[in-house]
């Protein structure tokens, strides 16, 4: 598992920026390249790079275009499987994170908007349904 490179931004109370997108969106590249390219098969994930462009059009400085063709070419080299995980009944933890609740539930809705006009490929599962998370992981990496 690669980890949220700004998380530890969050846990600091470090308030992310116009242009901090850029630097959170290439550092999470990073972590996961890093070990992708060192022959590591598969990483996890709980914040895509894809979520540091979403994250980014909410500061409305245009700069997620830009962005956005970067993680289109890191998808050619390195291709996702993504899951949007619901939330149902699953206790919301504010620690480490900008925002209570409202703020998270808001951005999920946008995060889906942007799977859906993105075209993305993605499957949206309850964040309680771990066996069948499992499954569906498994079942799609044996595909390959």
């Amino acid at each position: 598992m690669t980890g949220e490179f700004v998380k530890d931004w969050a846990y600091n109370k470090k308030i992310a920026t116009k242009f901090d997108s850029v630097t959170t969106f290439s550092n999470q590249v990073y972590k996961e390249e890093l070990p992708l390219k060192n022959g590591i098969d598969l990483v996890v994930n709980d914040c895509p790079i894809f979520l540091s462009v979403v994250y980014a059009k909410n500061y409305s400085v245009g700069i997620e275009a830009p962005l956005f063709d970067i993680l289109n070419k890191f998808e050619e080299h390195y291709p996702s499987l993504n899951i949007f995980l619901e939330r149902d009944g699953i206790e919301f933890e504010s620690e480490g994170r900008y925002g209570g609740l409202e703020v998270a539930e808001k951005m999920d809705r946008e995060i889906l908007s942007a799977l859906e006009l993105n075209n993305i490929e993605y499957k949206s599962m309850k964040a309680s349904s771990k066996k069948k998370i499992y499954k569906y992981i498994v079942n799609e990496l044996n595909k390959n």
